[in-house]
């Protein structure tokens, strides 16, 4: 009867565990040097709003990544045509490196280099943002609107590493995570009264110069879609069902 049990509980954990997941796009920026975002290649349905692009200087190597420098502007790309209204959404931004030559402007954080990352929709964003800090470093710092910044970690550019947001969209929450080479470390889920997202952005802020590069190895966005529940409590019943009949028998 053990036997039983333990294989019922097991088939439990695989049902409510399983889920579905649609890698919407990936930019992978192996492309010939010198394309912009709105040029480079990617899997998925996609593409760069030609018309609100203004991203200035951010262009392949030819080796694997998009180098972001001098100059400032934003890419929006429009998530509509996928019509997402539940699961989670995930985007995930693998930096390869960089290097912040220039002296830090003296105008304070407003003056900063910046680079975001974002998910816009009725409500406000989510975004995930490196903030230039002394001695060549990024702060990893997270915002929604309505609070304020919240730093997560501080990088050095020796480091590569992996920036999450995920966007909860039946539960309307939202968590920041990030890798930076061992395990993924999650913020826990908090609420947000984002909804109906519309738009994934990526821009950059403060006074960005000839001297100062960033590395961007990969930008992917992931749709999951947990397993539809009255499968689950179908599945659910009939192990239930097993494992009942299997014990009167004894």
């Amino acid at each position: 009867m053990k036997k039983i049990i333990v294989s019922s509980m097991f088939g439990l954990m695989c049902v409510t565990q399983f889920a579905v997941a649609d890698f919407i796009q990936k930019w992978t920026f192996d492309d010939p040097a010198g394309s912009s975002l709105l040029d480079a290649a990617s899997s998925g349905p996609l593409s760069v709003n030609g018309a609100n692009f203004t991203l200035t200087n951010a262009a392949t190597d030819g080796a694997g990544n998009l180098i972001v420098s001098n100059g400032l502007g934003a890419a929006n790309i429009s998530l509509a045509s996928q019509s997402i209204t539940s699961g989670i959404l995930s985007l995930e931004v693998k930096i390869s490196g960089w290097d912040m030559a220039s002296a830090i402007p003296a105008g304070g954080g407003t003056t900063r280099e910046k680079f975001n990352f974002m998910f816009q929709g009725s409500g406000g964003t989510v975004n995930f943002q490196l903030f230039r800090m002394p001695d060549n470093k990024f702060d990893l710092r997270s915002f929604m609107t309505g609070g304020s910044y919240t730093v997560k970690t501080t990088v050095s550019n020796s480091v590569e590493f992996t920036m999450i947001v995920e966007f909860n969209i039946d539960d309307g929450e939202w968590r920041i995570g990030y890798n930076t080479g061992a395990d993924t470390v999650y913020d826990a889920w908090a609420t947000t009264p984002m909804a109906n997202i519309g738009t994934f952005i990526i821009s950059k802020e403060g006074e960005w110069n000839d001297d100062d590069i960033l590395k961007i190895d990969e930008i992917t966005l992931t749709h999951t879609i947990p397993e539809a529940s009255s499968i689950q409590l179908i599945l659910i019943s009939c192990c239930a069902a097993v494992v009942i009949r299997k014990y009167r028998k004894k």
